[in-house]
């Protein structure tokens, strides 16, 4: 759509959808790859055999293989999510996958929706260790240990600062473009 930006150094493979308000930087590489309507792909970003809902980040380096992404999905700098063609990864909507987070499964996984990854995950056991609800770490007040991450501070303040970035990330790139200048 003419309300998409695709930068002239991004591959585009076929069986590529490109929805409205859609932003492709430089560098990317796209193939049979389903982007919704305000998704924004940064530079240096594979993504290959997955759908984005739509008003997701796919952040500079990550890439996503074999996965399904709900809305308002953030995967961090650098991160790699990889499912398999029989073992889909899904990511439920409003998650926030931290930078340099692996994710690469072999067996079929979901990450619940309104949490925050990071580390390592090949299987349950280890998105049990490696993640937690969003409201829940909104309730900390000081500092949470959970797997190998110490969170210090206030878990409130950290998850409604993260979202307001995420919404300037897209609002910056034309996720929100009505058509008006």
């Amino acid at each position: 759509p003419e309300s998409s930006s695709l930068n002239r150094f991004a591959v585009i493979k076929p069986k590529t959808h490109i929805s409205e308000n859609v932003m492709v930087a430089q560098r990317a590489y796209l193939e049979n790859a389903w982007l919704g309507k305000g998704a924004n792909v940064q530079e240096q970003c594979y993504i290959i055999n997955s759908r984005l809902e739509g008003f997701d980040i796919t952040a500079h380096g990550a890439k996503i293989i074999q996965a399904d992404l709900g809305k308002n999905v953030f995967v961090g700098f650098n991160a790699f999510l990889r499912g398999r063609p029989n073992s889909r990864l899904t990511v439920g909507q409003n998650t926030i996958i931290m930078p340099h987070t692996i994710i690469d499964i072999r067996k079929p996984l979901t990450v619940p929706a309104g949490h925050l990854v990071w580390g390592l995950v090949a299987n349950e056991n280890d998105l049990e260790v490696n993640s937690i609800s969003l409201d829940r770490l909104s309730k900390v007040k000081t500092t949470l240990f959970k797997g190998n991450m110490i969170f210090e501070g206030s878990g409130a303040g950290f998850v409604s600062i993260f979202k307001e970035r995420i919404h300037h990330i897209l609002e910056e790139n034309g996720a929100f473009f009505d058509g008006k200048a």
